[in-house]
């Protein structure tokens, strides 16, 4: 068998200091000796009765000028400094020097070191002790305006004297935080100054931590120091977690001379019963007020470990709760080890189970524990004997700081227990009974989320198919919180048995990450097996074995065929920051961090639209700076593109700087294929206060013709207040219902964006309209069902059903990324897709070089398409109609003109749309009449559907189409006829009725 002894100090220390134990003062010693100078005493009296004492506890002597100390007061709340004070002179170790101001009163002059005349601080003023350009401490918040002091009483920074406590051993080097005198030092009435120049510190010790055998008595040695004093004696004051009445003081010598060291020694004898005790050591100096210095003492007494011999049952130690009832005891367990993770770069030890039919009846134990251990070379299958202490780390129960550990027998092995999904309990404790203990899932299981593969090596996995994000499926709410547990109850972590970050190989998928090795969400595992362990907050499955998994969701080439003859598309670009346009500007706010980073995005960039090749293309995310000039970055998009695929392929609406965000909307086109009709329109919060433009980016809107056909539509893009943060300054709190932050802000902006695009904000006369671009907004949530109540259609949900998405967050799948079409636009859609290239990917695969080794930065980055963004894009094929519409034919004039008809006749309506268009020409709930006023046509009653003498017919002898309108006898004054047709005109004429 192979034997490892553990009785080194270090393993004791960290028993008593790592395992929550109840610890009076600090192992090794009773305080640090101070590495840096700090203040010691603050004046702020009558006058200018101001000084600053400074200690030196470094033990060595300090030349103040050479080391470049120097003191700033900050004044009323300045974040800069209004006066500098450079310190001359020498310290010596363990002495004073104090800084006053030159017109304070002589009992502090004579203690001073140094003096300045220049105004000092008052008491709402920061003061800062600094090296060279390094805080060392700090009085004070620089940068706060506290009012008249910080603290209250005598313990303020006002008309007060602060002594720092004898305890405190360093500076404040922050100076931005928080600051409470009361903490640190003690306070005096106003002039009070006859402890100025010196400065006491209390008695040091050195308190080892110390481990023998049971039946083996031990030595501790301790030792105390005072720097200008004596120590007279060391003695034991408490003992935990109870006094065993067989440690003894043994010897005791006090200090020979000042600050020289005394001694004690502790003894353990060999009656002293197996347990982890605790000394509570006092030391006390000669001061005619005698001060003391405590430390803690630790003893381990361990059992001595036999194989086969009877040991704890494992469950025992993990107990049915959260956490081991036996917290700080030394335990001595034997069983089978199920993970080894001992090796570089691993958890720093392995999983131990009790062997098969050894479990208790207690169904809320666990046979699994950590062992926090590398002294020990173990492997899978071992039979190991471990003595060491049961403790917490993380949320994991754990046998630490071991003593011994013996390898009885090799080849072992345990069956694995099956985790049942989706859970049925509670979820904060279900896998509970289980941890530590090797586990087997028998079901199938999907990726659904890899956003921390590369980093931390974990990957999200479910049962029963990818995670849908609630309000991208149901109703917000009620209905959406239910999913939101059964998704939670579905999934399960994957690790990948390493405790560091960024490793350089990561171990997903087989064959590790890159490039061309990819792993997506919606990827499968046939099941998996491995040791259940915790931390992160987090259940997670350890790997026992390789782990395999089925490419289920291969990348997609290229978008899917969507038909038609306009390709209109939204993409999101991830902030594509350009930097100033000809090299620098580098860091951006946003985006790439240098020229290199933003090359690499750009190639993917250009590569993804290039395999859309729409059309109209919304863009949401790009850097708000200047168009129209070779340095901006739609500019700088649009020529890269034209480099790829041809000049002139592809042209942008060039609307300059919209709003006040970072980043902004915009549009490209290919003017081979459509032509801007007219000017672009913009909403904002000075054309509907709805429309916050804080929070939203302002929508820009575009009609466009078809080359060749004539046909017209007009493209919105959008790009919504995000969840990430909250919108509570303007009343709009995250509800709870699962739309996140900001969801009121959104939904009022979808409101103003609806009645803004019913007054046809472009001028085209046309009503085909399609919404693209990032809402912020699952399928399911307010804004969308705002443009659904006003006749827009889900071209995804009717397209791709219920298997849309277009992000991926917290591993569940939803799209925010929209294409919502007008009512009759939405008859003229071909087809809809959305792009996986981005979403399902590792974020690890994108531009960036951050947390990589430069053998990542080349094998995870490919100029291809994906990971391009966090958004896939949406693609929507368009089958536009167009009429060419004559007008209307006699007897009926057109407008403004006003048609005279008696009440009760039947009159002719008569047109031509250029040929044979079929008899399905108007929109669901068209032709309507509608009464007006004469003169201004304002409406004066609800719309009508017309009632008609045998329908619409058409005759293609004459190219004629024709109606004929009953009208009724009641009628008087004016009405107006309007023809909704298919290809988003709209065409009116007057009537004036008599009876």
């Amino acid at each position: 068998m192979r034997r490892q002894w553990r009785t080194a100090v270090s393993g004791l220390i960290a028993a008593v200091t790592g395992l929550g134990l109840a610890v009076v003062g600090n192992v090794g010693a009773a305080s640090a000796a101070p590495t840096d100078l700090f203040f010691s005493e603050y004046i702020e009296g009558s006058s200018n009765n101001k000084a600053l004492e400074i200690y030196n506890g470094t033990g060595t002597g300090i030349n103040l000028a050479t080391a470049t100390y120097n003191v700033q007061m900050f004044f009323n709340g300045s974040s800069t400094a209004g006066l500098t004070i450079n310190l001359t002179g020498t310290v010596a170790a363990g002495d004073v020097f104090v800084l006053a101001q030159g017109s304070a009163n002589a009992t502090i002059l004579a203690q001073a070191d140094q003096t300045n005349g220049s105004g000092w601080f008052n008491g709402d003023d920061a003061v800062v002790l600094r090296k060279g350009t390094t805080v060392v401490d700090v009085i004070g918040q620089v940068g706060f305006d506290p009012g008249a002091e910080w603290g209250t009483g005598l313990t303020s920074t006002a008309d007060n004297t602060l002594r720092r406590k004898a305890t405190i051993e360093a500076g404040d080097t922050d100076g931005g935080d928080a600051f409470d005198p009361a903490v640190q030092w003690d306070g005096f009435a106003t002039d009070t100054f006859g402890d100025l120049g010196s400065h006491l510190a209390p008695p040091r010790l050195t308190c080892p931590a110390v481990a023998t055998d049971e039946g083996t008595a031990v030595d501790a040695p301790v030792s105390a120091t005072d720097r200008d004093g004596t120590i007279v004696d060391i003695a034991v004051t408490a003992i935990a977690p109870s006094d065993p009445g067989t440690i003894t003081r043994t010897a005791f010598a006090p200090s020979p001379s000042v600050g020289q060291a005394a001694t004690a020694t502790f003894t353990a004898s060999d009656a002293t019963p197996v347990g982890a005790y605790r000394l509570t050591v006092v030391a006390t100096n000669s001061d005619g007020v005698p001060q003391t210095g405590t430390c803690t003492l630790s003893i381990g007494v361990f059992p001595v470990s036999v194989c086969g011999q009877p040991a704890l049952p494992i469950h025992d130690v993990q107990g049915a709760g959260a956490s081991t009832p036996m917290q700080g005891q030394i335990v001595m367990i034997e069983g089978i080890v199920t993970g080894d993770y001992q090796g570089q770069g691993g958890f720093g030890g392995y999983y131990v189970q009790d062997e098969d039919g050894t479990e208790d009846a207690d169904p809320n134990t666990s046979e699994g524990i950590f062992v926090f251990d590398t002294a020990t070379d173990v492997d899978p299958g071992d039979v190991v004997r471990v003595v060491g202490f049961a403790s917490e780390f993380g949320g994991q129960t754990q046998v630490s700081s071991v003593h011994d550990t013996l390898v009885c027998a090799t080849g072992a092995s345990v069956t694995p227990v099956t985790l049942e999904m989706p859970l049925v309990g509670d979820l904060a404790s279900e896998r509970e009974p289980y941890e530590g203990m090797l586990v087997e899932v028998d079901q199938e299981l999907t990726v659904t989320e890899v956003f921390t593969l590369a980093r931390f090596g974990e990957v999200d996995l479910s049962v029963g198919g990818r995670l849908e994000t609630p309000t991208n499926a149901v109703a917000p709410g009620g209905a959406a919180m239910a999913l939101q547990d059964a998704n939670d109850r579905r999934r399960i972590l994957l690790d990948d048995g390493l405790n560091t970050q960024n490793p350089g190989s990561v171990a997903y998928p087989q064959g590790g990450l890159s490039a061309d090795n990819t792993l997506r969400v919606g990827d499968t595992l046939p099941g998996l097996t491995g040791v259940l362990g915790f931390g992160f907050s987090r259940y997670r499955v350890q790997p026992v074995g390789p782990i395999e998994f089925d490419h289920a969701n291969p990348r997609p080439a290229a978008p899917a065929e969507v038909g038609g003859e306009a390709r209109v598309a939204a993409f999101n670009v991830l902030n594509y920051f350009n930097g100033d346009g000809a090299g620098g500007g580098f860091p951006t706010p946003r985006g790439a961090n240098t020229p290199f980073e933003f090359d690499r995005q750009r190639d993917k960039i250009i590569a993804a639209i290039s395999e859309l090749d729409a059309d109209v293309l919304g863009l949401m995310e790009l850097e708000n700076d200047d168009t129209g000039t070779e340095y901006g970055a739609v500019e700088d998009l649009v020529d890269g593109l034209n480099d790829a695929l041809g000049a002139g392929t592809y042209d942008f609406i060039d609307t300059g700087v919209i709003g006040t965000d970072a980043i902004r909307v915009g549009i490209l086109y290919q003017p081979a294929r459509v032509t801007p009709l007219g000017d672009y329109a913009l909403i904002d919060s000075t054309v509907d206060s709805r429309f916050d433009d804080n929070l939203n980016r302002p929508s820009l809107a575009q009609s466009f013709e078809v080359n060749g056909d004539g046909a017209v539509f007009t493209a919105v893009v959008n790009h919504l207040k995000s969840k990430g943060s909250d919108c509570n300054a303007v009343g709009d709190p995250d509800a709870l219902d699962g739309q996140g932050n900001c969801n009121l802000t959104r939904t009022r902006a979808a409101e103003a964006l609806v009645d803004w695009l019913a007054s046809d904000p472009t001028g085209s006369g046309d009503s085909d309209v399609i919404l693209l671009g990032d809402m912020n907004s699952y399928a399911q949530e307010d804004p969308i069902t705002v443009f659904r109540d006003a006749g827009y259609v889900d071209t995804i949900s009717e397209f791709v059903g219920d298997d849309g998405y277009s992000y991926v967050f917290g591993g569940q799948s939803g799209y925010l990324d929209h294409a919502l079409a007008s009512p009759n636009l939405a008859a003229q859609v071909s087809g809809v897709t959305e792009w996986h290239l981005n979403a399902d990917e590792p974020v690890a695969l994108d531009y960036n070089t951050e947390f990589k080794s430069d053998e990542q930065i080349s094998d995870f980055y490919s100029p291809e398409p994906y990971r391009a963004s966090d958004h896939d894009p949406v693609l929507v094929g368009l089958d536009l109609v167009s009429y060419d519409f004559s007008g209307f034919l006699p007897p009926i004039a057109a407008l403004p003109a006003a048609n005279s008809v008696k009440a009760g006749s039947s009159v002719p309506i008569k047109f031509r749309l250029g040929g044979d268009q079929g008899l399905d020409i108007f929109r669901d709930g068209s032709p309507t009449s509608t009464p007006v006023n004469c003169t201004t046509l304002a409406p004066t009653g609800p719309a009508a559907e017309l009632q008609t003498n045998g329908g619409l017919t058409y005759r293609s002898d004459i190219d004629t189409y024709s109606l004929t309108w009953k009208t009724t006898k009641s009628w008087t004054g004016c009405r107006l006829l309007t023809l909704e047709l298919l290809d988003g005109t709209t065409q009116q004429a007057l009537f004036r009725f008599a009876k």
